[in-house]
């Protein structure tokens, strides 16, 4: 997980990463897994990794990695 702004996270950030199947326009996303983690200090970019089953994987379907980083309960990088 990256982003661009040269801006240090705070050692209580949190960050949530989600595999999601997107392929229906009219319907919410699918989470097919999904993976939290305090920073703990550390800074960008953070590595992680995704178990997911790779029976739910279609090949016509699309699917999207999603990252999100909190401080405090606020939104803070997506």
């Amino acid at each position: 997980v990256a982003y661009r702004e040269r801006i240090a996270l705070p050692p209580n950030a949190v960050v949530t990463i989600a595999l999601e199947d997107v392929s229906l326009a009219d319907a919410p996303a699918k989470v097919l897994a999904k993976q939290t983690f305090e920073t703990e200090g550390k800074q960008v970019p953070l590595s992680f990794e995704l178990s997911y089953d790779s029976n739910e994987i279609k090949p016509n379907h699309r699917y999207s990695v999603r990252a999100r980083i909190e401080v405090d309960g606020k939104l803070r990088f997506i």
